[in-house]
């Protein structure tokens, strides 16, 4: 239980939990392609900016605020096994045994809900790629701008406007 959580449950169906588990990971499966498409767009713009930093660079023609060599995106951990694992485990449980759930607050967040940390990052990282990306789009290729587009769509999944 988490500090200051409230000492409450709720009681669901094992098809019920199963079921909005299963529409929270395809929302994530779906969101999580977005983002490794954004990845190949931000991927791509790196390698750019690393070969005109370098060619500049062993040129001697960097400028002051140049001297920062660009970094590589990194992309996200899929963790699309975390539900798979939850999934699994509803599904094989009995319904003799196993037919209704308890959910306390921090599970009824994390798999009704679906406020997991690892969402949280999913978010911001949707976020600041899209807002990265709507900054640089008139510099930006068309799929910059439709991958900026698509994220922000991807966003409206989870209520973030």
């Amino acid at each position: 239980m988490h500090r200051g959580e409230i000492p409450f449950s709720l009681v669901f169906s094992r098809t019920e939990v199963l079921s909005k588990l299963t529409e929270n990971r395809e929302r994530y499966v779906d969101t999580y392609a977005t983002v490794k498409e954004a990845f190949k767009v931000r991927y791509d713009n790196y390698r750019a900016a690393h070969a005109e930093w370098t060619a500049k660079m062993l040129a001697g023609k960097l400028d002051e605020n140049e001297d920062t060599e660009p970094r590589s995106p990194v992309l996200p951990v899929d963790r699309t096994e975390t539900y798979d694992l939850y999934i699994a485990m509803l599904e094989n449980a009995k319904d003799s045994e196993y037919g209704e759930f308890e959910l306390t607050v921090g599970l009824f967040a994390q798999l009704w809900m679906d406020r997991w940390d690892f969402i949280r990052e999913h978010i911001r990282t949707m976020t600041v790629w899209s807002e990265e990306m709507t900054r640089t789009d008139s510099t930006s290729t068309s799929t910059s701008t439709s991958t900026s587009a698509d994220l922000s769509s991807a966003l409206l999944a989870y209520g973030v406007k």
